[in-house]
């Protein structure tokens, strides 16, 4: 099993009150294991949630349309502002091994 890879932008400047926001193909460069056609990649977020609204906390959606990438989307909470550590998870699940591998990296969804 070789864990698959994967790119991200860095600092993520949103305003505050600005509403949902969307960042497209922030995840790129998304490098499945050798196996490829034999895993499932998927991602999870993990962030402070009383930054952002009920319904508009951070989410990862993969975008394979136009090779391999995900989207960042969220809506921050009424009047929060801040800085705010944002975990992302890639797991991978290899259907020949029957193994999971997570892989986590840290940003900053910065709120101005």
């Amino acid at each position: 099993l070789e864990i698959p890879t994967y790119q991200f932008g860095g600092v993520i400047d949103a305003r505050e009150d600005e509403g949902a926001a969307a960042f497209v193909r922030f995840v790129s460069e998304i490098v499945e294991g050798p196996a490829a056609f034999m895993q499932t990649v998927s991602f999870s977020v993990r962030a402070v949630p009383e930054y952002f609204s009920p319904d508009g906390r951070p989410r990862v959606e993969a975008d394979w349309v136009y090779g391999m990438g995900a989207s960042l989307f969220f809506e921050g909470a009424p009047h929060a502002f801040g800085n705010v550590t944002t975990e992302i998870t890639m797991t991978e699940y290899d259907l020949a091994t029957n193994k999971w591998s997570e892989m986590a990296k840290n940003f900053t969804i910065s709120i101005r």
